[in-house]
């Protein structure tokens, strides 16, 4: 019984010292967050866009309307 507590404190010791995934942790939390910032610009510009679309084409409608009136 002895042996096993002690070989259960060694590989948590181990596994608290090794810092080999560490890194690739760290690369995963920040492409996450640059993907949640991806998609936050990406949805902000979308509306704006659509926006901006559906104004020029309201106008050229009206505009096409007015030179076929004429």
């Amino acid at each position: 019984m002895k042996n096993l507590i002690t070989r259960t404190a060694a590989a948590t010791k181990r596994f608290t010292n090794d810092e080999n995934g560490l890194a690739a942790m760290e690369y995963g939390i920040l492409a996450g967050l640059v993907a949640v910032v991806i998609i936050g610009a990406v949805t902000t510009l979308g509306s704006n866009l659509k926006t901006v679309f559906t104004t020029i084409s309201g106008a050229l409608s009206t505009a096409t309307a007015s030179m076929k009136a004429s």
